[in-house]
Order: structure tokens, then C-alpha cells, then sequence
């Protein structure tokens, strides 16, 4: 009987670790995953590009522009910058942190509590302009 019951207990963290989706909640905090792509953590959506911390630091100021973010605040130090700006009354925040010499972490936190949707779709905007190279040097 107790093998049935580790057995169980395998597969089903084995299904977690190996499925496209999974998550873990420990205390307050909360991480997840989604198609091997993004990671939550505290509301925040992350997100790692294969690009320079410079090249996704101007990718991320020229959507703000372009997207009419008002009360933007820009802090950058070495290999660690945030955007903070309002769009449609809602507060939304950028962490740019070098990871690599090609590795840039991005987090984005849309709302107060994090919305998933705005912040994956700000993040898409953003791998758009790396990839086509759409942004002021």
C-alpha cells in the first residue's frame, strides 16, 4: 500500500516538473511556469532574452514611448535598471537585470496584484522590437 502511495506522490510531482504549466506556493510566495517560457513570482511576469542588457534596456524605454506611459521614472545603475510608468490607470513596473553578456532578465508587474495578460502582452511587444530591432541606440 505504501508504495501505491509514494508511486502517487511521484507521478504527480513528476506530471508538475514535466508539463507545459505548473506552479508552487510556499507561504506568501508564489512561483509558476508557463510553456518553459515565462515565470511568475510575486505577481511579476519574467522573462529572459538572448540579447544584451543595453539593446533590451532600449527595447523596453521605446515601448514605453511608443505606448504613451505617463509619470515614467527611469532608474538604471550597472547592469540593473527599472521603468515604472502608468498606462491606462494602471501602474506598470520593468526590471531589466544583465544576467550574461547575451542574457538580459526582464520582470514586468502590471496592477497591483499582477496582471498576467498585460504583462505577457507587454513582454511580446518587447521580444518584437528585439527581434526587428526596433529601437533607438
Amino acid at each position: 500500500m505504501k508504495r501505491i502511495i509514494y508511486l502517487s506522490i511521484f507521478v504527480g510531482i513528476y506530471i508538475v516538473f514535466v508539463a507545459c504549466e505548473g506552479g508552487i506556493v510556499l507561504g506568501s510566495k508564489s512561483v509558476s511556469f508557463q510553456s518553459g517560457k515565462f515565470v511568475y513570482g510575486e505577481g511579476y511576469v519574467v522573462n529572459i532574452y538572448r540579447y544584451p542588457f543595453e539593446m533590451v534596456w532600449s527595447a523596453v524605454e521605446e515601448l514605453v514611448k511608443e505606448m504613451n506611459f505617463s509619470n515614467v521614472e527611469r532608474e538604471k545603475k550597472i547592469g540593473v535598471g527599472q521603468i515604472t510608468g502608468v498606462l491606462h490607470d494602471e501602474k506598470a513596473v520593468f526590471k531589466v537585470v544583465y544576467t550574461d553578456r547575451d542574457l538580459t532578465e526582464v520582470s514586468v508587474l502590471v496592477g497591483l496584484g499582477g496582471n498576467n495578460v498585460a504583462a505577457r502582452f507587454l513582454h511580446e511587444r518587447i521580444a518584437g522590437k528585439l527581434r526587428k530591432g526596433l529601437f533607438s541606440d
